[in-house]
């Protein structure tokens, strides 16, 4: 408890159980100030940039990563992002 003066999550949002539960964890962890960053994709409202984000992740990064060999690492994120609450949805 109270023992981190920071705290960073890069793509893991969409991973947790529960994100009220993951924002109570990581609160209870830091100190009193501390600063938590966290950067995600994201569902976006505005359906062009849906769009290019949906093109962006089918059209080259799967692709990509397949070549890569890792397809099931990245295949995964564009039906987390289609499940993923968001503003009112994450309360």
């Amino acid at each position: 408890d109270n023992t981190f003066n920071a705290a960073t999550m890069g793509y893991g949002l969409r991973n947790v159980v529960s994100i009220p539960d993951a924002f109570t964890e990581i609160k209870r962890v830091l100190q009193p100030g501390a600063k938590a960053a966290i950067l995600d994709f994201h569902k976006p409202s505005d359906e062009r940039v849906a769009n290019f984000q949906r093109l962006y992740l089918d059209n080259l990064v799967v692709p990509a990563a397949t070549l890569a060999g890792m397809k099931e690492e990245y295949e995964y994120i564009m039906p987390s992002l289609e499940a993923f609450p968001t503003g009112p949805e994450q309360e």
